[in-house]
């Protein structure tokens, strides 16, 4: 892929806060701190984080704590062009993400899963190279938060079945592919690929897919570590490999799973064996997700780790 001069990306990483530097457009960025020092002062460092961003225009500041006593949303401050407003669109790959500004513990782009869109990107395009018409492949995106992979796969002419619990990120989404829809990738007429948004614990709606004999060209399975539905408590470490399991199931001939997790206390070579594994006895190929570069190297490690299990 060519190099890009604009790139959202993990700015600043340690101890006290990380802080993701996001580009907008035209020069302009906006960054999002996650604040894990509560003894750290917010508007001190709103100051310092202002006061030695270089990459071009800043448009203001968000945040949110996120320690072991508490998590919630900080304060936002406007940079120095104005007010600040409720969103922004974050550029990534020609697609624009919408990101929020207040109010979140996270403005809606999960930055650490950039080189794992990149491969989804790359393999619909690998596919499309022998198939006559992007129509006929599917994805199903589970936990799919505001639904960035599936903004991908839509870019590139899928069908796509979006499941989330939440109906704001559902409808988050739903702002993400109509922003998107006016920048097609493709040229088929009048064709316009489907998309489907389903509230729904992505476990139940799993089963149910695999009862129905239903297919897809790629599952992506990007949990959180613990939640809590209709269905009971959710364990990423008990309860994902299962799912692996029944994704697999839903697979088409040449289909791939992700599976993904940010699970801090799952070490990242036990997690890759225990999916490996579940890869070889279903006789696919592993191949090991990538991290962004500025994400590499931490100490501690990046939590978020990831597994791509393909159909041979």
């Amino acid at each position: 892929m060519s190099p890009r001069i604009y790139r959202s990306a993990r700015w600043k990483s340690g101890p006290d806060y990380d802080a993701d530097a996001y580009f907008l457009e035209e020069g302009d960025w906006f960054v999002f701190v996650v604040l894990k020092n509560a003894a750290l002062d917010w508007n001190t460092l709103i100051a310092e984080l202002m006061r030695t961003f270089e990459r071009g225009a800043l448009r203001g500041i968000g945040g949110a704590i996120k320690t072991k006593e508490m998590s919630g949303p900080l304060s936002s401050a406007p940079g120095a062009n104005g007010a600040l407003p409720e969103a922004l669109w974050c550029h990534e790959e020609g697609l624009q993400f919408r990101l929020e500004t207040a109010n979140v513990l996270n403005p809606g782009l999960f930055l650490d899963q950039e080189k794992n869109r990149e491969r989804l990107a790359d393999l619909i395009a690998e596919r499309a190279e022998v198939h006559s018409h992007p129509g006929a492949f599917r994805l199903l995106n589970l936990f799919s938060f505001t639904g960035a992979f599936s903004v991908v796969a839509s870019s590139h002419g899928l069908e796509t079945t979006s499941v989330d619990l939440s109906a704001r990120y559902l409808e988050w989404e739903k702002r993400n592919q109509a922003q998107n829809s006016k920048m097609k990738k493709w040229d088929w007429g009048d064709y316009i690929p489907k998309m489907h948004l389903i509230r729904e614990d992505a476990r139940g709606y799993l089963r149910r897919a695999a009862a129905k004999a239903e297919r897809y060209s790629w599952v992506i399975l990007d949990p959180p570590t613990f939640s809590r539905s209709a269905e009971g408590v959710f364990q990423v470490n008990k309860d994902l490999a299962p799912m692996v399991e029944t994704a697999i199931a839903c697979l088409d001939k040449r289909g791939s799973v992700l599976v993904s997790t940010n699970d801090a206390r799952w070490r990242a070579e036990d997690f890759v064996d225990e999916m490996a594994s579940i890869a070889g006895r279903h006789g696919m190929l592993s191949e090991r997700g990538e991290l962004p570069e500025e994400f590499l190297g931490l100490d501690p490690p990046h939590p978020m780790k990831s597994l791509w299990l393909h159909k041979k």
